[in-house]
């Protein structure tokens, strides 16, 4: 009798404990869900300076990159990415050699070393975008094996998901992170919202991993058959039972996508083809649920 009041109370006090903690408990798995969606923006540090990142890399200059400057991010690209026509392009992250791990260390300490404002706007502008997606391959190699990149969890602050605010590369003699590279630098800078088609997050719900470095002199061609590539593949813009679905990147950039248009529906249509094109006028459009932050690892 003695043992089962004895078992009883203890079952009581754990019954106490688990109320009084539950609002915390709810609190924090609401966070969690609501983190497991949110957009790499999301966890965009407030970076006091914005204002100095933009004014120290707007400067431009006349110079242009020889066509050498590339050559250890071409071999990389070369080597390891799997091109394929209708899914998103993947990595070979498992076969990469230490000695092509070194070559590509090499290419992001050479490139973070050059003085960026003799250089004219285009080259400044492919110049960052081969930079991200470099650190980005990087990152996610000096970490392998990871079933996504929200894993590498190196970002400062206790909830904080994901490298993209990790300082990572300096550049001018300043320390930057993925996010200060995107949101500080190119995107205020250049307002170019075809960027996001070529900025990679090594996930299988993003658009392509470039083949091959991007160029100043193609850039402006690049950059449009990037944008009509993902809008008219299954990640960005599909079909369903009940309408139309797409991509989260329209809904966590929409202000980026909107400018110039009434709404992200004309954006689209402007790169849309049949048949979904002839569809996207239906109502029901939703933006995916899900956005698939799986590795693009050739497993």
């Amino acid at each position: 009798m003695f043992l089962i009041t004895y078992n009883f109370l203890l079952l009581l006090n754990l019954i106490t404990i688990i109320m009084k903690k539950l609002p915390l408990l709810v609190l924090l798995s609401l966070y969690c869900f609501l983190k497991s969606e949110a957009s790499p923006t999301e966890h965009q540090e407030q970076y006091s300076q914005k204002e100095s990142l933009e004014t120290v890399f707007a400067k431009t200059g006349t110079k242009t990159f020889d066509n050498n400057e590339y050559a250890k991010w071409q071999h990389i690209l070369s080597q390891y990415i799997v091109v394929r026509e209708d899914q998103a392009n993947l990595f070979r992250y498992a076969e990469v050699t230490k000695s092509d791990q070194e070559l590509l260390s090499a290419f992001i300490e050479e490139s973070s070393k050059l003085k960026l404002g003799e250089y004219n706007s285009n080259t400044q502008k492919a110049f960052w975008i081969n930079l991200y997606n470099a650190i980005t391959i990087k990152t996610i190699l000096d970490y392998y094996p990871v079933k996504s990149i929200r894993h590498i969890n190196i970002s400062p602050g206790i909830f904080s998901i994901g490298p993209w605010n990790k300082k990572l590369v300096t550049v001018s003699n300043v320390r930057l992170s993925l996010n200060n590279i995107e949101h500080n630098i190119i995107r205020p800078i250049w307002k170019d919202n075809r960027i996001h088609y070529l900025v990679n997050c090594a996930s299988l719900g993003c658009p392509d991993l470039w083949p091959y470095p991007i160029a100043s002199e193609n850039i402006e061609k690049t950059l449009t058959k990037a944008e009509y590539m993902f809008i008219n593949s299954p990640r960005g813009v599909r079909t369903t039972r009940n309408g139309i679905s797409i991509s989260k990147i329209y809904e966590w950039y929409e202000n980026d996508f909107i400018s110039g248009n009434t709404d992200i529906i004309d954006y689209l249509k402007a790169s849309l083809e049949a048949p979904v094109l002839t569809q996207i006028s239906i109502p029901n459009i939703k933006t995916n649920t899900h956005y698939n932050w799986s590795l693009n690892d050739l497993k």
